[in-house]
C-alpha cells in the first residue's frame, strides 16, 4: 500500500506566490519519491495547524507522515524513518539540520541551477521535533494529539514533540547525531509577522508550559495539556 504524506495547508496561504511555488515543488518530490501527498486543509483564518491535520490522522494507515508545504529532505531518509515506526518505533524525525534558503537559492534549486554563494537565509540549525517532517505511528499519535489552542504561527510543533518524547518516548533518528544528519531543506517564503520567538504571547505561554512538563518529565500536567488541546476531530485511543 502507498504510504500517504499528509501536507498541511490554508487556503489563505494560496494568496502567498513563495508559499503556493514551494508546495507546487515539494508535492512533484513527494510524488517522484513514490508517496502519495494528502492535502489536509484548514481554516483560511485563526489557523490551527493541529485542527487541519486532526481528520487525516485519525482516517491514516499504520503510519502517519506529516510533512511542512515548505520543506523537504532525502527520499532515503524518510525511507528510514517510516521503515523505523513501522518496525515499532513510536516516532522519527528523519533530518538533521535545517537550511532555509534565500530567495535567489530557492529559485535555482527548483530551475536546477548552482546554488548560489551564499544560499542560507540564516545559519543552519537542528531542526526541533514536531516540526518539519515527522512519521509517528497512528496510535501513538491518536493517543498524543496537536493542540489546537496554538493559533496562527509559533510553538506548535515543538510542543507536540515535547509531548510525544515525554509521554511515549525520544525521537528515532536514521542519524542519531542529529547536526550530521540528512538536511531539511527549506525553501524560501517570507516569515510572519510576530511579537515573540514563538509566535503571540500567549502561544509563547502555552509552549512554555509543554516545555517545563518536558524538562520535569511530568507525565500528568503533560497529559492535561495534550487533552485540553485535543482538537474534536482527532480522535482518541485513550
Amino acid at each position: 500500500m502507498q504510504q500517504e504524506v499528509i501536507v498541511p495547508w490554508s487556503p489563505g496561504a494560496a494568496a502567498d506566490p513563495f508559499r503556493t511555488r514551494a508546495l507546487g515543488w515539494t508535492l512533484r518530490q513527494w510524488s517522484d519519491a513514490g508517496y502519495w501527498p494528502l492535502m489536509a486543509m484548514g481554516c483560511q483564518s485563526g489557523w490551527s495547524k493541529a485542527e487541519a491535520v486532526a481528520a487525516a490522522v485519525s482516517r491514516a494507515g499504520p503510519v502517519v507522515l506529516l510533512a511542512d508545504a515548505d520543506c523537504f529532505v532525502a527520499r532515503e531518509a524518510v525511507a528510514q524513518s517510516v521503515q523505523a515506526v513501522r518496525d515499532g518505533a513510536a516516532w522519527s524525525i528523519p533530518h538533521g539540520r535545517v537550511l532555509r534558503l534565500t530567495d535567489e537559492a530557492t529559485v535555482a534549486l527548483i530551475v536546477g541551477d548552482p546554488q548560489p554563494l551564499h544560499p542560507f537565509e540564516r545559519e543552519p540549525y537542528v531542526g526541533r521535533g514536531g516540526g518539519g517532517i515527522v512519521a509517528v505511528r497512528r496510535d501513538v499519535a491518536l493517543d498524543c494529539s496537536m493542540d489546537s489552542t496554538f493559533r496562527d504561527w509559533g510553538g506548535e510543533d515543538e510542543s507536540w514533540g515535547f509531548a510525544l518524547a515525554t509521554l511515549w518516548e525520544d525521537p528515532h533518528r536514521p542519524n542519531p547525531q542529529p547536526d550530521k544528519g540528512w538536511p531539511l531543506t527549506h525553501l524560501y517564503h517570507p516569515q510572519p509577522h510576530k511579537p515573540t520567538l514563538w509566535g503571540s504571547h500567549e502561544n509563547e505561554a502555552r509552549r512554555r508550559r509543554y516545555w517545563e512538563a518536558y524538562m520535569g518529565r511530568d507525565r500528568d500536567t503533560m497529559r492535561e495539556l495534550v487533552e485540553e488541546g485535543r482538537p474534536a476531530s482527532w480522535a482518541s485511543n485513550v
